[in-house]
């Protein structure tokens, strides 16, 4: 997957995750993989990848991690405004 994939599959979560976490409180690991997989990457990606993306986010703090949900932060939040807008 080149940068600019990987970049707009990043924003593409991102923007996926903040419609969870306003709607149902976030998303399970194992639906976010889910549809990386089948939406975003269209079956192009190893869970083992998107899973690496999720660690880079959260140590980004663009995304955090409550119980078993992953939930859009702030820091994530503003970051895909000014990325998208």
């Amino acid at each position: 997957m080149t940068r600019s994939e990987r970049s707009k599959a990043m924003k593409e979560l991102l923007k996926w995750l903040n419609a969870k976490t306003k709607s149902s409180h976030g998303a399970r690991r194992s639906e976010i993989v889910r549809h990386v997989v089948v939406e975003i990457t269209e079956l192009g990606a190893t869970q083992r990848a998107i899973v690496g993306y999720l660690d880079t986010l959260v140590t980004m703090g663009f995304i955090s991690i409550h119980g078993n949900k992953y939930l859009l932060t702030s820091v994530g939040e503003n970051w895909l405004e000014k990325k998208v807008s």
